[in-house]
């Protein structure tokens, strides 16, 4: 069986949102693919090379 995967990544849920998106940015220089903010809800994607890196506000479950 052959799967067509578009995309992969990884998704990090964080208590510290503000400071990941920082950190991720200014230190690996990964560029912004898209964001979003709903409410309390943040959600930021940035370039991985081929991947993504997803970053999610809310470091507890």
């Amino acid at each position: 069986m052959k799967h067509n995967v578009a995309r992969y990544g990884l998704i990090l849920n964080t208590e510290r949102f503000d400071e990941c998106v920082a950190f991720s940015q200014g230190l690996f220089e990964l560029p912004l693919l898209f964001s979003m903010e709903d409410g309390d809800f943040s959600l930021t994607c940035l370039a991985y090379g081929a991947s993504y890196l997803m970053i999610v506000q809310g470091g507890k479950m």
